[in-house]
């Protein structure tokens, strides 16, 4: 039987992206004693990419037998781990762990390489603590669908005992060869390890869950919110904390909160319920610029709404394409698209259009663009008398039309659609209805 601990820290990745903010990270451990550490691979600063997507550039090159692989290694890889990484003091030999990864990668699998760094973030962050690296390899089993499985319980519970430990979040053992875990791994890895361990959870990122995101003027840190609420703010927006593991902590019922590099000890506290005292109706205001409106038409659906948008969505997903917001009907389905994945798309927007008309077998396929999308997300907003109406006219005091009022069926956000010519009057006029008291 483990003894419990008493605190679990995530890292994500911008909080790891430079030396100067990985000295920020060991510090607020040590400050906080936390005996667990998991870890993301590097951010991009800049300077660098993603580590992440880096590996994967590189394995895929190395799967196509591209030598070009090798100076995409030295420049991305080798260069800023040796310019970045590197302390005075430090007992792990960098250059030597990076040697012994190229002398063999182009014979590793795909998420071998990917893996890596996650890896190297980890041995780095346990050499600044005087912490024991723990290999995923050794205690945390996947099954085929890269799912952690409840087998790793007995083995993380005997590599975390009475040690203080940094793992990678990334990646596990599946049948004895690396596995990668599906999106949103390390935080899922993460609550995993606080629920093994019984401890708390704080994932930290390097610059906390506003009210909104300050690019759009000041914000407030968020204080407290409930877990349908972060449900929300993450199916919106990946980099507040994946929903997989938010589910998993609110059914382990797991104390869990979201902190920044300003605020590392109190940050956002997520709770099973609040009351309305504890907060406005609106809790946090997210938005989505660039989106384009797929509109399918005269539909005659004669399978279930879910099997056609599965349908659907594995057809977008040929393209690189994912909604941001779907609604359907009986006759018509409409999807929100970020602009930047019909840029990325391999296919042009009217190739897609046709394919998609004539698989379909629809009689209107549309794409518009120019929406933007603002998401009011709160406590039970229209199960409170007037506060859809409370918005709607802070809306309408501007003189602003609104191409679209959606609400979903669990009455927890209100979405209003603009065109990206109003985006910012409307987002100032909601701003300014749901949060009265913040700085212009």
């Amino acid at each position: 039987m483990i003894i419990p601990i008493e605190l679990t820290i995530k890292f994500g990745g911008g909080t790891l992206k430079n030396k100067e903010n990985l000295t920020n990270s060991v510090n607020i451990v040590k400050d906080q004693k936390a005996k667990c550490v998991i870890v993301s691979a590097a951010g991009a600063d800049g300077k660098y990419n993603r580590m992440t997507e880096d590996l994967k550039e590189i394995a895929q090159l190395i799967k196509n037998d591209d030598d070009n692989w090798t100076n995409l290694w030295k420049e991305r890889i080798y260069n800023r781990l040796t310019q970045e990484y590197v302390f005075e003091d430090m007992k792990l030999n960098v250059i030597s762990l990076l040697n012994k990864a190229h002398g063999d990668l182009n014979k590793r699998t795909y998420d071998e390489i990917v893996h890596l760094g996650e890896d190297f973030m980890a041995k780095i962050v346990a050499d600044r603590l005087g912490y024991t690296f723990v290999d995923t390899m050794n205690c945390v089993y996947l099954d085929d669908d890269g799912h952690i499985t409840t087998m790793s319980y007995e083995a993380i519970a005997s590599a975390v005992d009475g040690k203080n430990i940094v793992m990678s979040g990334f990646s596990g053992n599946c049948g004895g060869k690396v596995k990668l875990l599906p999106s949103g791994g390390s935080d899922i890895m993460g609550v995993t390890v606080a629920d093994v361990t019984k401890s708390r959870f704080k994932r930290i990122t390097e610059t906390g869950i506003r009210v909104h995101d300050p690019k759009y003027g000041v914000a407030n840190f968020l204080k407290i919110a409930t877990f349908a609420e972060v449900g929300q703010m993450a199916t919106l927006d990946e980099h507040v904390i994946h929903p997989a593991a938010l589910h998993f902590a609110e059914d382990h019922e797991l104390h869990i909160q979201i902190c920044s590099f300003e605020d590392p000890v109190d940050g956002l506290r997520i709770v099973p319920k609040r009351s309305r005292t504890q907060g406005a109706d609106v809790a946090a205001i997210s938005c989505q610029e660039e989106l384009v409106l797929l509109t399918i038409s005269k539909l005659d659906l004669q399978q279930s709404k879910a099997d056609f948008q599965s349908s659907l969505y594995r057809k977008l997903k040929k393209y690189r394409l994912h909604e941001v917001l779907s609604f359907t009907s009986k006759t018509q389905v409409q999807l929100l698209i970020p602009k930047r994945c019909l840029d990325d798309s391999d296919y042009s927007q009217g190739h897609i259009q046709s394919q998609l008309g004539r698989t379909l077998g629809s009689d209107w396929i549309t794409f518009k663009s120019g929406w933007t999308l603002i998401s009011l997300i709160g406590i039970d907003m229209l199960g409170q008398c007037g506060v859809f109406e409370k918005y709607s006219s802070a809306i309408g005091k501007e003189g602003l039309s609104i191409n679209a009022s959606l609400s979903p069926p669990d009455e927890g956000v209100i979405y209003f659609g603009f065109n990206e010519h109003d985006f910012k009057k409307a987002f100032h006029a909601l701003r300014g209805a749901a949060f009265p008291k913040e700085k212009k």
